[in-house]
């Protein structure tokens, strides 16, 4: 998983110098040493994210499933542009990863909606697994 170019460059060299060193940062290259115990993985992203793109954490869930690793999907939506709404989800069932997804964050949550689901996910994901 790489960040946009101009911070990763700035680095790590271009891929072409340090193809060694991407293919050692990359967690989608190494997803079969995640443990295959459930709710051992949570992961968030902000759908809009300039730095990480999603791209990235598609390419993590397509490993995920090449690798036979479960994961559950969940999507957080607050008042925007489109006026949907949707709350914190409690009850997570048991599967190795869970990715929520924030389609309208950036790489750091702006909107307080967003901000208090997000702070309710990671909470209640600890609570329940740890």
């Amino acid at each position: 998983m790489a960040y946009d170019t101009g911070y990763t460059e700035r680095y790590m060299d271009v891929p072409e110098n340090n193809q060694q060193g991407y293919e050692a940062g990359s967690v989608a290259l190494h997803v079969e040493k995640l443990p295959n115990e459930p709710n051992r993985l949570l992961i968030l992203h902000g759908f809009l994210d300039e730095n990480v793109h999603f791209f990235h954490t598609n390419f993590l869930v397509s490993q995920l499933i090449r690798a036979g690793k479960p994961y559950q999907l969940q999507r957080a939506v607050h008042p925007g542009p489109y006026g949907a709404k949707q709350g914190p989800q409690v009850g997570l069932s048991a599967a190795l990863t869970v990715l929520q997804i924030y389609p309208n964050e950036r790489h750091s949550i702006r909107c307080p909606e967003s901000g208090e689901h997000y702070e309710v996910t990671l909470l209640h994901f600890l609570q329940e697994h740890l």
